[in-house]
């Protein structure tokens, strides 16, 4: 397990049944908008003949979108991007968990829509792009992938090399794979002797890593440790230890 940075955030693929038929929230405030929407996802030449795209509900990004989305459990909801992301996106997949959240905007920056991706959007989509881009978008999260416009790839790029920088500079990467081993399992409350035993090296050997690690961490004490890697978001690792030992000595 490598430690956890708060951009950390890629854009993988995830596995993803293959649908046919895909259903779609629009939660949007300008009717007009929403009419043009659905005339694109409905009746516009698919860019992939076997799958289809319909409407099942129509709202605005309030309230109201909510109970819409728990209701009717659509496959998309393409959502005009709020300005109170967090409530909105826990409220959502809570409403429901296997729905894809594609957010619909003009240019909010990089803060946002790197946290967006971060609480778990799908997938943002400028409003100046050309309608074809919103069908590109619900094809590549309906095949369990990110999307962003090409405008905001550049913020997932920055966000990527900044985790980059972070991870040169953590002293964590500069110890030893097998050092790595140690550290996590003396977080687990293992013992010198048996981290021996689990890496079959010898107890001096076991109690030479922890010193090295200590070193190259700037840590002192055993508080010291545990303090780190609460830090470092790694408190699950030792989550069966009494919490005495996480805070004392």
């Amino acid at each position: 397990m490598g430690v956890q940075h708060e951009e950390l955030f890629l854009l993988e693929p995830t596995s993803a049944p293959h649908v046919e038929h895909v259903t779609v929230v629009l939660a949007e405030r300008t009717p007009v908008v929403r009419q043009g929407l659905r005339r694109v996802l409905e009746t516009h030449p698919p860019i992939e003949p076997q799958r289809t795209y319909e409407v099942v509900g129509e709202t605005t990004p309030d309230g109201e979108a909510v109970s819409m989305v728990a209701r009717l459990k659509p496959h998309v909801l393409l959502i005009e991007m709020p300005m109170v992301l967090l409530d909105v996106m826990e409220t959502f997949q809570k409403a429901s968990p296997k729905t894809r959240i594609v957010f619909y905007t003009g240019d909010p920056g990089q803060v946002i829509v790197t946290r967006a991706l971060k609480l778990g959007a799908a997938g943002v989509v400028l409003k100046e792009s050309p309608v074809c881009e919103i069908l590109l978008a619900l094809r590549s999260v309906m095949k369990g992938q990110r999307y962003l416009s090409p405008p905001l790839q550049e913020y997932a790029i920055q966000a990527l090399i900044k985790q980059a920088q972070q991870t040169a500079n953590d002293p964590y990467f500069q110890l030893t794979l097998r050092e790595q081993e140690v550290f996590h399992l003396v977080l687990k409350g293992l013992t010198a002797r048996q981290i021996a035993d689990k890496l079959v090296i010898s107890t001096r050997t076991a109690e030479t890593h922890r010193i090295n690690i200590m070193r190259k961490l700037g840590l002192r004490t055993q508080r010291d440790l545990f303090r780190y890697a609460l830090d470092k978001g790694l408190d699950k690792e030792f989550a069966a230890i009494p919490a005495s030992k996480a805070v004392g000595s």
